[in-house]
């Protein structure tokens, strides 16, 4: 859940076109982007961005943070 006003404001996921169709990782490029301008806590360490669960993305090679930067 994100504040919205503060997801507005940095774009939301206006990069969405930037991101070829075989992409991963567009909510934790949101993530990083929010933390970035407003700073942020979580319960979960540091550089863990989900738990391993399953997934229908079977290639993951190509994140979303290598084809737009944070800010």
């Amino acid at each position: 859940m994100y504040d919205t006003e503060k997801l507005r404001r940095l774009g939301g996921y206006s990069f969405w076109q930037q991101l070829p169709s075989e992409h991963c990782g567009e909510d934790v490029l949101v993530q990083l982007r929010l933390m970035e301008l407003y700073g942020g806590c979580g319960i979960i360490p540091s550089g863990v961005y989900h738990q391993e669960l399953p997934t229908t993305i079977v290639d993951r090679s190509s994140p979303a943070d290598k084809y737009v930067e944070l800010m």
